[in-house]
């Protein structure tokens, strides 16, 4: 029983994931709800661009793995992007259109095109950045709750124990000292 349990569980985990595989391209959906399901999708383009480079892609060719991969705004972005570099633009001129998380994306890596910096320290860089934001996201999250659980708190716990607790002990003294 205990399995069945755990097995659904999963299944509705796996059910709500923020991506999906589809013809072998993984399709980020986007939503205004819930700003995890954008981080998610923020380190997942950071880890296409770092695993291509780290098996030895060179720069041009894992941006563009990234954008093959990544479908939506960002892939089209991002294949905008090499597409302009290709054709001659500067790798600053090329980005300028380009927002959003490719946007960091090439910021990060514009060091390695323009001088030859090592890319793998960028991107861990940036990586890093990304994962200090989602965790100070989360805790300005937990504080915001943390202020609306004392609202019913005050709401309803406070007049329930002014009406149960202190008003029979206020009548108790009050009808005891009138007799």
């Amino acid at each position: 029983m205990i399995w069945l349990l755990v097995g659904a569980g999963i299944a509705a985990a796996v059910e709500g994931l923020p991506r999906r595989i589809a013809g072998g391209r993984v399709i980020v959906e986007r939503g205004a709800t819930s700003d995890r399901r954008t981080q998610l999708d923020d380190e997942l383009v950071i880890a296409v661009v770092s695993t291509a480079i780290r098996s030895g892609s060179p720069l041009l060719v894992a941006l563009s793995v990234a954008a093959q991969q990544i479908a939506g705004a960002e892939g089209e972005a991002l294949a905008g992007f090499l597409a302009r570099v290709r054709a001659g633009s500067s790798w600053e001129a090329a980005s300028s259109p380009v927002d959003g998380v490719p946007r960091r994306l090439l910021d990060a890596l514009s060091g390695s095109w323009n001088h030859g910096a090592n890319a793998q320290a960028a991107l861990q860089s940036l990586s890093t950045r990304v994962r200090e934001e989602q965790a100070a996201r989360s805790a300005q999250a937990a504080a915001r709750l943390s202020v609306l659980l004392v609202i019913p708190l005050g709401a309803c716990f406070l007049p329930a124990f002014v009406f149960l607790g202190m008003a029979p002990l206020a009548l108790g003294l009050w009808n005891g000292g009138a007799g």
